[in-house]
């Protein structure tokens, strides 16, 4: 893929850099992983069949040269189209996907809605990432 047609698909957002800064900032202990890995968050333009976003272990050859443990992509048009606490919501779930092995290797945390964690796919259902949201935003 040339570089035009990757900054035709992807693009690094300072608003969207600052308002993942001003989540981790918060401290939230449910975060704290995110907060011990090297990780990169952008827009694509893209459409994929995720809903919003797609958090991603980076391997191989671009871990290497980069640094970077995670990929975080978030799908432009739909973030637009959100709420300030949808669009923390959002970036809280997938920020919530970045988790340490016991061995501190990243890994991805999976979707679960046992012991009373809903941390879903379907935005809808997703009241975990909604209440690190309002966490955020100082409203609970």
């Amino acid at each position: 893929m040339s570089q035009n047609q990757l900054s035709e698909r992807y693009e690094v957002n300072d608003e969207l850099n600052m308002r993942t800064l001003r989540i981790l900032e918060a401290m939230l202990p449910e975060l704290n992983d995110a907060l011990r890995t090297h990780f990169r968050i952008l827009f694509t333009r893209s459409e994929f069949e995720h809903w919003g976003g797609l958090c991603q272990l980076n391997n191989g050859p671009t871990r290497f040269t980069t640094g970077l443990e995670n990929i975080i992509t978030i799908k432009k048009s739909e973030y637009d189209a959100l709420d300030e606490e949808g669009k923390n919501a959002l970036v809280c779930h997938e920020l919530y996907h970045i988790m340490r092995s016991d061995d501190d290797k990243p890994k991805l945390r999976k979707h679960q809605y046992l012991g009373g964690i809903d941390f879903c796919e379907l935005p809808q259902h997703d009241g975990f990432s909604h209440r690190l949201a309002l966490k955020v935003m100082g409203k609970l």
